[in-house]
């Protein structure tokens, strides 16, 4: 398991967690200017960063697609939890009643593992529609 994760395309992981941080930032710097962004629109984000993800493993022809979409969920959400962590410090008073211990523990905690696991499925999907390919292109 220890050589697989090491041979991972870390390049692509880093990329796809990052791409997927457009939400949780575009979501924040809407709120700083006091601009809600409706719930559906939200849905619309989810969905455009799954097909994205889907479609580059399936582009690059990831290897362990699972693997590598459970790795980029991962670091999607440590890196999200991050980002919410440091807007709680630099705008305290906006924070209501969340406190930064839950935001640490049970927030990164449960992110991370949601994310890991929808990484996981777009993983398998991306897989389903590999083998969907090859056995076309075999024909």
């Amino acid at each position: 398991m220890k050589e697989k994760i090491k041979y991972l395309p870390w390049k692509i992981v880093v990329l796809l967690a990052l791409f997927a941080l457009l939400r949780p930032v575009n979501k924040m710097l809407a709120s700083l200017i006091g601009f809600e962004i409706p719930s559906e629109l939200s849905y619309v984000f989810t969905g455009i960063i799954a097909i994205t993800w889907v479609a580059v493993a399936v582009w690059r022809k990831i290897k362990a697609p699972i693997c590598v979409l459970g790795f980029a969920g991962g670091l999607y959400a440590i890196l999200s939890v991050a980002i919410a962590a440091s807007m709680y410090y630099l705008f305290p008073e906006d924070q209501g009643e969340t406190s930064l211990i839950s935001l640490l523990t049970v927030g990164l905690l449960f992110s991370v593992l949601f994310n890991v696991v929808w990484g996981g499925f777009l993983g398998y999907v991306t897989s389903i529609i590999q083998r969907i390919m090859e056995t076309r292109v075999s024909k």
